[in-house]
């Protein structure tokens, strides 16, 4: 008994070592045509204020899972979340993932030009700003979000 108990503590140890290098979002695929649960944020617009929410959301098994959860991102909503939820981006929609990496804790993520379209305005910045980083933050390897715009660290302003 305490054998099984101690191979099964050994197992879910090992899957936890796997699942943190994978979150690293480097790599290749791994575990091909199983699928993984993620949490990818959008806005909730009410009348008198603006929130992120999280939605589930599924994706191919894969090492590079920040990778994957950006693209969900700015891949965006079905009409049915989009409707039946309320739920939109603060993210201008032409906007691309030119690359992510992370180090250290660190993730950097760099976006097309696009990302700049927002129209301006602090709850706008602050929006595409918490949809990014609620969005890599739920991977055990990434404790900070650095967001680049071609290459650049650039601020969303106003």
């Amino acid at each position: 008994m305490r054998k099984d108990i101690l191979i099964g503590m050994m197992g879910l140890g090992i899957l936890l070592i796997a699942f943190q290098s994978i979150s690293a979002g480097t790599g290749e695929e791994y575990f091909t045509g199983r699928s993984l649960k993620i949490m990818v944020y959008f806005v909730r617009i009410g009348d008198i204020d603006q929130e992120s929410v999280e939605v589930e959301s599924t994706i191919s098994f894969t090492r590079e899972v920040a990778r994957a959860a950006i693209l969900k991102l700015l891949e965006g909503l079905t009409p049915y979340e989009r409707i039946r939820e309320s739920l939109d981006t603060a993210i201008p929609r032409d906007t691309k993932l030119r690359d992510i990496w992370i180090e250290d804790g660190v993730a950097y993520v760099d976006f097309s030009r696009e990302l700049l379209n927002y129209g301006g305005g602090s709850c706008n910045a602050l929006l595409i700003q918490e949809q990014i980083k609620k969005t890599l933050k739920q991977f055990l390897s990434v404790k900070k979000v650095i967001i680049l715009v071609d290459g650049q660290r650039e601020r969303l302003q106003p």
